[in-house]
């Protein structure tokens, strides 16, 4: 109410609700034990610091007076059935975003195709694109508008479709949707040779 009546009077002001961070000990205790993976019964997820500090980078920049700061597992809101007030807010999948085989079934040739479609799928839908044909397969990802928090998200979001561990710098060490989806096929046949 204090931000709304200062945003009124034409004064700054914001107020954020905030999800819970990952190093908050004791914070997941208090109001409900996590599954395995560190998801909550509601469908969130414990923040690691530098994806909420990004968050809170682009929150400053929105024009919202009063803003929800928070992750959420998607794929377990679909799995569960979100509650009433999220149920809005799901996103619909894009086709090239569920795939139905497994990435480590493809052959070479086709495995580097679908992770082209797919990197390209990914990073269009959190950059607001209709698809992944508007993203140039060369061109850098920064320059449609791609920042820190997105960068983490796609990592995220390539992460599970890999089933890889990515670092938070895989973005910007890869920055063109064809660079990323190299480094992902060499990774994915680097695992297969290994058989970790």
């Amino acid at each position: 109410a204090f931000a709304e009546r200062r945003r009124a009077e034409g004064l700054p002001a914001q107020s954020q609700a905030w999800g819970l961070w990952q190093e908050a000990s004791g914070m997941t205790d208090v109001l409900r034990a996590p599954d395995r993976d560190g998801t909550l019964p509601d469908g969130t997820v414990p923040m690691p610091t530098e994806f909420a500090l990004a968050l809170f980078d682009e929150a400053l920049r929105q024009d919202d007076t009063v803003l929800t700061l928070a992750r959420f597992d998607v794929a377990k809101l679909r799995t569960r059935g979100a509650p009433p007030l999220l149920r809005g807010l799901l996103p619909a999948v894009p086709a090239a975003c569920a795939p139905t085989v497994r990435l480590q079934d493809l052959a070479p040739s086709e495995r580097a195709e679908r992770l082209l479609t797919e990197v390209r799928a990914a990073a269009a839908e959190l950059l607001g694109h209709r698809d992944g044909e508007a993203l140039p397969p060369d061109r850098k990802l920064q320059e449609f508008g791609l920042d820190s928090l997105t960068s983490v998200e796609l990592r995220n979001r390539l992460s599970t479709l890999t089933g890889l561990r990515l670092p938070a710098t895989l973005v910007f060490d890869h920055p063109t949707p064809k660079s990323l989806a190299d480094h992902l096929h060499g990774a994915l046949d680097a695992l297969a040779e290994t058989g970790t």
